[in-house]
């Protein structure tokens, strides 16, 4: 085999590895959007089967800390019914300001790392945009804030 050929065949096993890495990136980050897509529409839709993808022990919400009230819970009974009435309480919070998954708009991965992705989505009608921080380690949502 030539020299040139040597060189042109590992160039392009090279560009097919890179490419195949860049292709595993890319979904992986198509799959925290879609995760983070459905965890909310869930939020918003009341939707119970979504807590099972919540850290209740760390999360935050819209400035709150409701990971500390939860750890205050005793028996698994009441923090049952804590997680329940969160998730009620938060689709109520959405319906009641006639806002509706829909609404928000161009999802993408906002920040990245290691432990951690933060997605985002843009909320046109009040000029805001919603993040939400997963753990990657356990692929739950820890953090719900407004930038």
């Amino acid at each position: 085999m030539s020299e040139q050929k040597k060189y042109t065949l590992e160039y392009g096993i090279l560009a097919l590895v890179l490419a195949g890495a860049a292709f595993l990136i890319i979904q992986m980050q198509v799959q925290d959007v879609l995760m983070c897509k459905r965890l909310f529409r869930g939020l918003i839709e009341a939707d119970m089967q979504v807590q099972k993808n919540i850290d209740w022990a760390h999360l935050k919400a819209v400035g709150k800390n409701v990971g500390a009230e939860y750890l205050t819970m005793r028996g698994s009974k009441r923090k049952a019914q804590y997680r329940q009435l969160f998730i009620q309480y938060f689709g109520q919070g959405f319906k009641a300001q006639k806002s509706k998954f829909e609404d928000f708009v161009n999802w993408r991965i906002y920040s990245k790392d290691l432990t951690k992705v933060v997605v985002a989505a843009d909320y046109p009608a009040h000029k805001k945009t919603m993040l939400f921080t997963f753990s990657r380690v356990l692929h739950t949502l820890n953090d719900i804030r407004w930038k």
